[in-house]
């Protein structure tokens, strides 16, 4: 058991150490010296994301792009099981509980984009 749990830490450790050093390597920095001052100018890594409700929509477009076609690609599944099950009670149970959880997961898309999209509408009217 001991030694599932250091292999665990050491793919954890390594990931982390690769993550971090890709920050390093890549990170937005640059440095200029002039008259003995060092300046340190660290560039916005979003580009043209200034505001909160701007980083909200863009995450939330990157997770709809993302969310929507594996809804249909499950949906898609469920249909394939309904079809596959041939009437057998056991196998129609186990598509309908599939078509249940495809459902919650895409009514939990639908309201991700609805509360983000409240939000933005919300700050947006109180800067204005």
């Amino acid at each position: 058991m001991s030694m599932k749990i250091f292999n665990y830490f050491r793919i954890i450790l390594i990931i982390t150490t690769l993550f971090v050093s890709s920050i390093a390597t890549f990170s937005p920095v640059t440095m200029e010296a002039q008259s003995g001052h060092v300046q340190v100018k660290l560039d916005n890594p979003l580009g043209t994301t200034h505001d909160v409700p701007t980083l909200i929509s863009k995450l939330l477009d990157i997770v709809l792009k993302i969310g929507v076609p594996l809804v249909v690609l499950a949906i898609l599944w469920t249909g394939y099981l309904f079809i596959a099950a041939r009437g057998k009670s056991e196998e129609i149970t186990k598509a309908k509980e599939s078509l249940k959880w495809t459902l919650i997961g895409a009514l939990i898309l639908l309201g991700a984009y609805a509360i983000s999209e409240a939000v933005v509408g919300t700050i947006n009217a109180i800067r204005s």
